[in-house]
């Protein structure tokens, strides 16, 4: 990590040598910025002062900023899943006591794990059969695509 300690002044001076830049943010600044972020890349590039791309590349060079990224990721995953289980279940809000679900909500649960948890098996799936054919045979298609 460029900037502190003994050997900052080396690896600056390697890093003017060989061309590359000096890092926009600190790892410091990139892991405050990754535990807020809820596990997105765009709110991690926002807290960070920096666009996504340069936060999705810090993130790949610095480990531990990774690691707590995913965290955070697993943990909406998580509380995603324990929302649908709740609405599911009919259970009240556990803060609130009330069973009070915004309209949107589930859509909302469905769109957040069909794209964030992929990992954990959560897809769209789209099938489509195709009848009708030349000569009065049906062709045998099906269509399933994963999203």
């Amino acid at each position: 990590m460029a900037g502190k300690g003994k050997g900052a002044k080396q690896e600056n001076v390697q890093n003017v040598q060989s061309g590359a830049r000096e890092p926009k943010v600190s790892e410091e600044t990139l892991m405050a910025a990754a535990k807020k972020s809820s596990g997105i890349m765009s709110y991690l590039a926002k807290f960070a002062g920096i666009d996504r791309r340069t936060a999705k590349k810090y993130v790949e060079m610095y480990p531990e900023v990774k690691a707590e990224f995913e965290s955070q990721q697993e943990g909406m995953l998580d509380f995603c899943e324990g929302e649908l289980l709740r609405i599911i279940q009919g259970t009240p809000d556990p803060v609130t006591k009330i069973m009070i679900e915004h309209p949107r909500k589930f859509d909302a649960l469905q769109f957040a794990l069909s794209t964030l948890g992929k990992k954990r098996g959560y897809t769209t799936k789209v099938e489509q059969e195709v009848s009708g054919g030349l000569k009065g045979e049906p062709p045998k298609l099906s269509i399933v695509i994963e999203k």
